[in-house]
């Protein structure tokens, strides 16, 4: 079962894209630390927002893009938000079956 939650900034974030961040994150084998930058990027942070608000180097933010992009076949956050929108219905899809 993925988690419905994430933690972001030392605290839990629930709600629709949570859960479909977590399918995401199951489905490719993020680490937290990902799964909570994709959160954020899902939410429309930049690098510079991210790297403040986690507490950590832009630099490391740009690692851990790079490590979720190359994870989920993804080559611009676009599609990499578009993976999380759709995450959802993918799971639906194959529990049915």
């Amino acid at each position: 079962m993925y988690r419905k939650w994430v933690y972001v900034n030392g605290g839990l974030t629930a709600g629709p894209i949570a859960e479909r961040v977590g399918i995401v994150q199951r489905k490719f084998g993020l680490s937290d630390r990902e799964a909570e930058i994709v959160l954020l990027i899902t939410r429309g942070r930049n690098v510079p927002a991210i790297a403040e608000e986690l507490v950590i180097s832009q630099n490391t933010v740009r690692t851990h893009i790079k490590r979720i992009y190359r994870a989920c076949g993804a080559h611009a956050r676009q599609e990499l938000i578009e993976l999380c929108e759709t995450a959802e219905t993918e799971e639906n899809s194959l529990s049915q079956d």
